[in-house]
């Protein structure tokens, strides 16, 4: 009779446990992955730069994502991964990491992801996100962070092409007369040529007057 009880009670165990595990097994969920965007504005001067952006679980229970880190180009956009298998309510903080370089302002922000894994039946799940800034209480549509340059190197400024140097007109020389041993220079600019045929013509003016009154003498005695 104890014999048979034991047996009884053996079977009722293993009856429970089938039972058990076929319930697990009917509650497990295809994995529906989660996609969290991040947009990274891009900035002038440095084409080449890159962004780099963490996210960090915040609840106990919250599933990892594939990487807790992207690297996002320039003005391009980034997005994290996350697998889900189960229901539930999971939160994460998105922020970037600060680099190094001085010559550049980094976006301090930061932000809350709520994630919401709900049952949509047949063994499926869907999810749906909402975004809020750790310093606002209000909603954002998306993750956005923008980096801008402290100051424009030298190296990168866009000069403007200087304006072109008018060309000297070159000025016509003077000719100068060469100055000869024949060339006569004098105080006045009149015709040397005329002065001297007048001063001849008072010369021979006086001397026929002076000839004329000794004529004119001799005849008087």
């Amino acid at each position: 009779m104890k014999g048979l009880r034991k047996l009884f009670c053996i079977l009722l165990m293993c009856t429970v446990s089938l039972f058990s595990a076929s319930g697990i097994y009917a509650a497990a969920y295809d994995t529906e992955t989660a996609e969290i965007l991040v947009e990274c504005t891009a900035m002038k001067y440095f084409k080449d730069y890159e962004y780099k952006i963490v996210i960090e679980p915040q609840s106990e229970n919250a599933p990892m994502p594939e990487e807790n880190e992207i690297t996002v180009l320039n003005g391009e956009t980034g997005m994290f991964h996350i697998d889900t298998d189960e229901p539930g309510t999971f939160t994460y903080k998105v922020f970037e990491e600060k680099g190094s370089n001085k010559n550049i302002n980094y976006d301090r922000r930061s932000y809350y992801v709520t994630l919401f894994v709900t049952d949509y039946g047949a063994e499926k799940l869907i999810y749906s996100v909402t975004l809020n800034r750790a310093d606002d209480d209000n909603k954002s549509a998306r993750i956005t962070f923008r980096d801008t340059e402290r100051f424009v190197l030298e190296s990168f400024e866009e000069k403007s092409p200087k304006p072109s140097e008018p060309e000297e007109t070159s000025t016509p020389e003077e000719t100068s007369v060469p100055q000869t041993s024949e060339t006569v220079f004098t105080g006045d600019s009149s015709n040397t040529g005329i002065a001297a045929a007048a001063m001849a013509v008072s010369f021979i003016t006086a001397v026929t007057a002076v000839i004329s009154v000794r004529h004119r003498k001799r005849d008087d005695y």
